[in-house]
């Protein structure tokens, strides 16, 4: 510590002997002198290491104080290696003593930390301590615009700060000071201009600078093309030198008008510029100096948008107003603000009468909660545009089907303002649908009559049955009766044979009778597994005459399903006599094993024969009208069944079994899918 201590006391007095330093001094000042803005930076990190050497001390900060004296920043720093640099900011509050005398312009000087501070001077105590510093010389400049701090600091050994000493570094930290001023001066300055050309260069319009004269003082543009001559050779000219007459006059007009400095006007014009006619937009502005501000905007593109909008408007309108589809501007609360006539035709009211109505009022009961749910979504953001098929009010009184689709119309900042209606009357295509409906009961209706006349030996043959067996009962019953030695239990039990085959009889016809039915009755839940067994009973016989052994396997507890017995087994009925026809050439055991079974939220009905099957390319065509593979076919038992079945929301296919033959597969929704 002690050779420390001589070291530094050498270099000291080596400096203190003033020609060494002085000498350095001068350089400095004359270094600073002639340097220029941009190297400044550089020059006062350079001598700041000078200054270190030369004092001996192992950290030099030139601080300065923020506009608000509440932080001060770090400007240049130099630190000796090995040890770290102060912080890049601090808190004025962090050192408040310190800065107390700063801003008195108080010179600080601590030759022995801690022993020379002040015990008013509490954080600044902590900080010298924390940081080892054993002196400190602080040295505080005020400039125009700002306060500056140099602050040396000892951190090896403890430096004794003599006047002359003090009065040298003070020279020096003003240099410095001064020179970061001029630097923050200069960077401003160039930051300036720098905004300022990048603001010319972004400006994407013309600037023209016309004195009172009418003569080019200055002529900005970032495209040249705009231009009838280069920016260079305008200047100096006079705007009848470069414009047609009748726009030369317009700007000398216009520029007349302004009188007081600040004042504007604004023009439309249009010129040929480089064999293309061009339209701009001027907005020309007077200086106090009686000159005029020019800024020129190419608004060709915007005119040519504006003109594109009004004749897309006019289409538009045409469009609106001629449209066979019903169109309607509706505000956000349902109010009809403007209709064509198609409105008008679909529900009956003129324009002025659904102006003082809203949507609501003409819709049908049932579907405007659905209808404002969805209104409410597109109001929300949810949605942009929503479509549905609705029914409204006639103002005759009857109810008119109809497709709607609506959008909405928002603004800028997405805000929703109206809505575009669109309604198409459905009343037509429902008619159609009604007729088509017709056809398909009528077609299905010949469908099981022509399944029925496949049946007819089947048929007489199971109601012939319990006849011959209820005539001979009863033919046996009479002869108990003639003899009086027969107990007439007997009798009795011959008469409930009698009953029960009848009953049997009655069901057979009964169940032909529904099949023959035309009208469709409503759907509900149905059995699937109980329509399978009734039609396997009216089959059994006919199966019989086929050598066709029919084998059930059904799930049982199988789900319900929504839908029309009647056309339900008119499905599995038509599927199964397919089935037997397809075993007629076979030679191997002709069986048909129908299967039922769940299959997720889908009932499936699988019938499987093992005969001849069918071509791939016939699997395709095989639910099409018209198509069949048989020579007495009509082709449209299959394509009966499928459109049964899609009715029923259901979907059929068939399968090529691996081992030869076909299998047809329906799945139907339950009824809780449904």
């Amino acid at each position: 510590m002690r050779g420390s201590r001589s070291a530094g006391s050498g270099r000291l007095a080596h400096a203190e002997s003033f020609d060494v330093f002085d000498s350095i001094l001068v350089e400095f000042s004359d270094a600073f002198a002639r340097a220029s803005a941009s190297g400044a930076s550089a020059l006062i990190d350079k001598w700041l290491a000078r200054l270190a050497a030369l004092v001996d001390v192992e950290r030099i900060t030139l601080w300065e104080l923020s506009a608000d004296g509440k932080t001060l920043f770090r400007r240049h720093s130099y630190v000796g290696a090995g040890y770290e640099a102060a912080p890049a900011f601090a808190s004025t509050e962090q050192f408040s003593w310190l800065m107390e005398q700063s801003l008195s312009r108080q010179i600080v000087a601590w030759s022995r930390i801690p022993v020379d501070i002040p015990t008013s001077a509490v954080n600044e105590r902590r900080y010298a301590l924390e940081s080892g510093a054993k002196s400190l010389l602080s040295i505080p400049v005020a400039t125009d615009s700002s306060i500056c701090l140099v602050a040396f600091v000892a951190l090896r050994h403890f430096r004794k700060w003599s006047l002359p000493l003090v009065n040298r570094l003070r020279l020096a930290a003003g240099v410095l000071a001064g020179a970061v001023v001029r630097e923050r001066a200069a960077l401003e300055q160039l930051a300036t201009e720098a905004r300022n050309r990048a603001l010319l260069t972004a400006l994407p319009d013309l600037m023209l600078v016309i004195s009172a004269t009418g003569v080019y003082l200055d002529v900005h543009c970032r495209d040249e093309s705009e231009l009838m001559l280069p920016p260079e050779k305008l200047v100096g000219l006079r705007l009848e030198e470069t414009m047609p007459p009748q726009t030369a006059r317009l700007f000398r007009e216009s520029q007349a008008t302004l009188v007081q400095p600040g004042e504007t006007r604004q023009i439309e014009y249009a010129m040929p510029i480089r064999g293309e006619r061009r339209e701009y937009e001027a907005r020309m502005v007077l200086r106090d100096d009686g000159a005029v501000v020019c800024i020129i905007r190419n608004i060709t593109d915007r005119n040519r948008a504006l003109r594109s909008l009004r004749e897309s408007e006019e289409r538009f309108r045409g469009a609106f107003e001629h449209s066979a589809i019903g169109i309607a501007l509706v505000a956000l609360d349902g109010r009809w603000l403007k209709t064509n006539d198609a409105i008008s035709r679909i529900l009956g009211y003129s324009e002025g009468e659904l102006r003082a109505l809203n949507f609501q009022v003409l819709t049908h009961p049932d579907d405007l909660e659905p209808d404002m749910k969805l209104l409410r979504q597109v109001l929300r953001g949810e949605l942009d545009h929503y479509e549905m098929e609705k029914r409204y009010i006639h103002k005759e009184g009857r109810t008119i089907p109809a497709f709607l689709t609506v959008s909405v119309v928002r603004d800028e900042e997405r805000r929703p303002l109206y809505f575009v209606s669109q309604v198409q009357d459905l009343s037509e295509r429902h008619r159609a649908q009604l007729e088509n409906e017709r056809l398909r009961i009528e077609l299905n209706h010949f469908g099981r009559l022509t399944l029925i006349g496949e049946l007819t030996a089947s048929l007489a043959h199971e109601v012939m049955q319990p006849i011959a067996a209820a005539r001979a009962n009863a033919r046996a019953c009479q002869s108990l009766l003639e003899s009086a030695t027969q107990p007439l239990p007997e009798v009795r039990d011959g008469l409930e044979d009698i009953v029960a085959n009848c009953a049997r009889a009655a069901d057979i016809v009964n169940h032909v009778r529904s099949l023959l039915r035309k009208e469709v009755k409503p759907r509900r839940p149905v059995d699937l597994n109980q329509l399978v067994k009734e039609v396997s009973g009216v089959m059994r016989h006919e199966l019989l005459l086929r050598k066709v052994r029919l084998v059930l396997n059904l799930q049982m507890e199988l789900p319900e399903i929504i839908g029309n017995s009647i056309e339900l087994q008119q499905v599995i009925l038509n599927l199964l006599l397919n089935a037997a026809d397809a075993l007629e050439q076979s030679a191997r055991s002709r069986v048909i094993l129908l299967e039922t079974a769940t299959r997720e939220d889908y009932v499936e009905l699988a019938i499987h024969d093992s005969g001849t099957g069918a071509q791939p390319a016939a699997l395709k065509k095989m639910f099409d009208p018209f198509f069949t593979t048989k020579p007495e076919g009509m082709g449209m038992g299959l394509a009966i069944c499928a459109d049964i079945v899609r009715s029923h929301g259901g979907t059929i296919r068939p399968e090529l079994n691996p081992a030869g033959g076909l299998t047809m597969r329906c799945c139907f929704p339950t009824v809780r899918t449904s």
